[in-house]
């Protein structure tokens, strides 16, 4: 265990496991799951609802952005802010 106490290194942490199984419990409601469908194909959906999608599956998929030796870091920093691919 580190300096000033904590969790032991690899123990799961249990706020993150509370709110996992909050949204499992929601996106596995028949309710939900038929009006979320509605959405989506509406183009409706909400964030809240991506970020609901990604807790209950165990997260957020990681973001990678390929640098090549021309790229600046300004150029990489207005991507990022802008959200787009670097296509």
């Amino acid at each position: 265990m580190g300096k000033g106490g904590g969790r032991p290194p690899g123990s799961p942490n249990k706020v993150t496991k509370a709110v996992r199984e909050f949204f499992q419990e929601i996106i596995d409601g028949e309710e939900w799951q038929g009006k979320a469908k509605e959405r989506l194909l509406d183009g409706k959906a909400g964030r809240l609802e991506e970020i609901a999608v990604y807790y209950a599956a165990g997260g957020k998929p990681r973001e990678q952005v390929d640098v090549g030796a021309d790229e600046s870091l300004a150029k990489l920093m207005l991507l990022a802010l802008k959200g787009g691919d670097k296509k």
